[in-house]
């Protein structure tokens, strides 16, 4: 009888136990499942305020870019608007140098570059800017030739000859006037090239005229206002045809 009592009470126990274990293995899921619900709607939450974070910063470089974009156009119209009110003429003085093509160049026996004075007269017209002047200058020869002269008292020597250079040009462009203080310019013109050996100051003698040319170039040209009167100058000449490759220009102005 004691055994049988005995069977039943762990069959009980037994019994509590399972009923035990299952609940706390349903209690358990349901906290799992209220802690899932609760980490998913953590993290949409998450990624909705990453994704309205992302708009935001979008937003706010497209208002950046907007309103760089307003400015440059708004300061394009107001140095449009300056340029306008700063015309005037000049003239220059400058020192220039020019390089020439080295396959012409050897073959007449001079140097490859010549530097020079030049002199200009230019105008500036709203954002027109044009001139013209000339280029006067020497260069390296190795095929001289000496002649013998006589002066007009009758004294007889024997000269060299020297090798000038002289050169025209033309030009016209667009310029405008950065901040109130510089001109940035662009231009194109044609300069003519001539470059003859002979005796100087003899009226008689013996010349020859080098086989080379000019041609047309585009300038990008700085402008630097010193007071109300001068400027200072620096010229890139590039040439798009004939004998001389490139060239610069370091010049003094002087408004009228």
């Amino acid at each position: 009888m004691r055994c049988r009592i005995l069977l039943i009470q762990v069959a009980v126990i037994s019994k509590v136990s399972i009923e035990f274990r299952k609940s706390l293995l349903l209690d358990s899921i349901k906290r799992l499942h209220i802690y899932n619900n609760q980490l998913f709607t953590e993290l949409s939450v998450g990624a909705i305020l990453l994704a309205l974070l992302s708009n935001m910063l979008r937003i706010n470089m497209m208002i950046r870019f907007v309103t760089a974009a307003v400015a440059a156009l708004f300061s394009l119209s107001t140095l449009a608007q300056d340029t306008t009110s700063t015309d005037f003429n000049s003239w220059r003085i400058s020192v220039d140098s020019l390089s020439l093509d080295s396959n012409k160049t050897i073959q007449e026996g001079l140097a490859d570059s010549t530097t020079g004075i030049g002199l200009g007269l230019d105008f500036r017209k709203g954002l027109i800017v044009g001139g013209f002047g000339m280029y006067a200058g020497s260069i390296d020869d190795e095929n001289g030739f000496s002649q013998a002269v006589e002066d007009q008292f009758g004294n007889q020597s024997v000269a060299d000859s020297t090798t000038s250079v002289l050169s025209f040009y033309g030009e016209a462009g667009a310029s405008y006037l950065v901040a109130g203080l510089a001109y940035l310019e662009i231009v194109g013109g044609f300069q003519s090239l001539s470059i003859t050996r002979s005796i100087s100051n003899c009226s008689d003698c013996d010349s020859e005229d080098m086989d080379l040319s000019g041609g047309v170039y585009v300038k990008p040209r700085v402008r630097v206002p010193f007071g109300e009167k001068f400027m200072g100058s620096l010229s890139l000449m590039s040439y798009l045809s004939g004998d001389i490759k490139s060239a610069f220009a370091l010049g003094f102005e002087g408004r009228f």
